[in-house]
């Protein structure tokens, strides 16, 4: 018997201008958000799951700073001179959390091959000049939420002149009170999952992914389950929020979209109404003593493989 077909859809959420820090002021990110669906009529359905971006949440929880305010200490001032980076954005670098790696992104991007492929990517070669010019020479890469965020989620795009956007100081909390306020006006019981844009190892794009939850389990667990031909998997676990996440992405955008919104609807999913929830984001992300341990097996084992693969010889296939 085949089992009945769902339609998954996504639907964007625009605002018709710019949001700036003193707008955002005094109103919470639950507000806005249900003020978001009513201006584009869309009436919230029960198992909806309702996708914000963390810079539309950050804004509406003051976490939009004005970097003139910013007092940097003597240690971000060396730190800021040798990795030339702003001293002040090295001093909320620092407050947001430490470096799991620092990536000299701007000698890559010197090489002959990066800069071709940039520039045939891009609609203007010019302005991959002048951004290239204009970019900071070295990317601070931190481990939080689960992820590896560049610049520790940092990010002075879509802000006025003058400001940088801090991550949510707890997005999965930020997630819990929108889907607070959604069911307190609208009685509709909706997921929601607050997104950030990150740049995935080994590609030259980007991604959303979820940095916050609530009212949905985050992944699809199958431990020891049949695959399809009957062989035994040891298991497998299906990241739900990144795979929503990444889908809302595509039509919310990272320019000029103004589309800080978008709900999902049809899409199948673990309700999770337990008050507080079950999981949190630390439930998603490998546990924080296993990296080091981690680290240095990868980097022996690899070394070991090179190693190996350098003597000559090479097997022969035998035919059926």
């Amino acid at each position: 018997m085949q089992s009945q077909k769902t339609m998954v859809q996504f639907i964007p959420i625009s605002v018709p201008e710019p949001i700036t820090p003193e707008k955002a002021r005094g109103v919470t990110p639950g507000r806005f958000v249900l003020d978001a669906l009513a201006a584009d009529g869309l009436d919230l359905r029960d198992r909806d799951v309702v996708v914000v971006s963390s810079k539309i949440v950050s804004l509406f929880e003051g976490r939009t700073i004005l970097l003139d305010t910013v007092t940097a200490s003597v240690k971000s001032r060396v730190l800021g001179f040798i990795f030339r980076k702003d001293a002040r954005k090295f001093e909320l670098l620092s407050r947001e959390g430490r470096a799991a790696a620092i990536i000299p992104l701007g000698g890559i991007l010197r090489s002959k091959r990066a800069r071709q492929m940039l520039v045939s990517l891009a609609r203007d070669e010019a302005e991959v000049k002048t951004a290239l010019k204009l970019g900071s020479r070295f990317e601070y890469l931190t481990y939080k939420h689960a992820t590896y965020l560049p610049e520790a989620g940092i990010d002075i795009m879509n802000s006025p002149a003058g400001y940088v956007s801090l991550l949510p100081e707890d997005p999965s909390a930020s997630a819990r009170s929108i889907g607070t306020a959604i069911e307190a006006e609208t009685g509709k019981h909706v997921a929601v999952i607050v997104t950030d844009t990150i740049a995935p190892l080994g590609r030259t794009g980007t991604v959303d992914v979820a940095i916050g939850f609530s009212g949905i389990v985050p992944f699809e667990q199958k431990l020891f389950e049949r695959d399809l031909f009957g062989d035994l998997r040891p298991g497998s676990r299906n990241l739900v929020i990144d795979s929503i996440a990444g889908a809302a992405g595509a039509i919310m955008g990272q320019t000029t979209e103004k589309t800080p919104i978008a709900v999902a609807r049809g899409m199948p999913f673990a309700s999770d109404s337990h008050a507080g929830g079950r999981f949190a984001m630390s439930d998603v992300g490998y546990p924080r003593r296993v990296f080091g341990l981690a680290a240095v097996g990868v980097v022996a084992c690899t070394l070991l493989y090179w190693l190996l693969d350098l003597v000559p010889g090479r097997g022969r296939r035998r035919s059926p």
